[in-house]
């Protein structure tokens, strides 16, 4: 009797451009863990070329790896198959930061000590916090703007400053043309709020990430003379109670070292619900 041959199926990593039904399923699979995956969810939503698919006769896994080396991921049951497929598919490639909520981070981080053997030069530690409650911030006379392309001239001193401070590990040089298309690129897919003084801008926040049912909120900065002020509160309160009119709850992540701004958002009504990472390689 001839014996039947049985092809187990093997998981595999597909650019989800591939076929459009890829993101429908990225975002089907992401929607009940949104809370910490807001910009996979967008990616997803903005069907982005860089998002990529871990597919067996389903999604166990969805990941973002840009141009730059850069990778967030959400893989919540790794198994010894798609390891190899990720390994596979990062061996020849350089990774410059993994970012995301600490347990995801952290998978990615021993996947790539694994087969490359070495580890971030640059480890940064945040908390993962949501806006829950509506606090009274004491209100404050403050001329808050919507910033649009036309502001990116005003806005981009701010943003430097920002990436420079709050972004960049030391040992990388800032890149102004580049952080300019960047700057541009959030003033026209995403929402920034800044305070005015005078002719310029002193602090600034804006989302990150604008999904189905969430925002992140990211780029908070304001200018060394204007601080403890109330300026972060006041901007990061206000895009949340924004986007609470869309039925969109807020998250955003902030260093456990920086403690000024961790009392800023608890003062606006967030509290910590996770840990998140950013590891830079050199």
């Amino acid at each position: 009797m001839a014996q039947r041959h049985y092809k187990l199926k093997m998981p595999k990593i597909i650019q989800a451009a591939e076929n459009e039904e890829f993101f429908l399923k990225a975002e089907n699979f992401l929607l009940p863990h949104e809370k910490i995956c807001s910009q996979l969810m967008q990616m997803a939503m903005q069907k982005s070329k860089e998002l990529y698919i871990i597919f067996e006769t389903e999604i166990l896994g969805v990941f973002y790896f840009s141009e730059g080396g850069i990778l967030t991921s959400f893989i919540p049951k790794p198994t010894k198959e798609s390891e190899k497929e990720l390994c596979n598919f990062f061996y020849e490639k350089k990774i410059s930061c993994i970012m995301g909520e600490k347990k995801e981070a952290e998978k990615i981080r021993k996947l790539i000590f694994k087969l490359k053997k070495i580890q971030p030069d640059d480890i940064r530690e945040m908390l993962f916090m949501e806006y829950t409650q509506s606090k009274n911030i004491s209100a404050q006379n403050l001329e808050i703007a919507e910033c649009s392309l036309q502001d990116a001239d005003k806005l981009f001193p701010l943003h430097i400053s920002y990436t420079q401070e709050e972004v960049l590990p030391e040992w990388k040089k800032i890149n102004l043309a580049l952080e300019r298309l960047k700057l541009e690129k959030i003033l026209r897919t995403q929402k920034v709020l800044a305070v005015k003084k005078e002719n310029s801008f002193c602090a600034k926040a804006q989302t990150n990430a604008i999904s189905k049912n969430f925002i992140q909120i990211g780029g908070v900065f304001t200018q060394k003379e204007f601080r403890s002020k109330g300026f972060a509160s006041t901007l990061v309160k206000k895009l949340a109670e924004e986007f609470k009119k869309e039925n969109k709850k807020s998250v955003l992540f902030v260093n456990k070292k920086n403690k000024p701004a961790i009392c800023a958002y608890k003062k606006a009504g967030f509290i910590s619900f996770a840990k998140y990472e950013m590891l830079y390689y050199k």
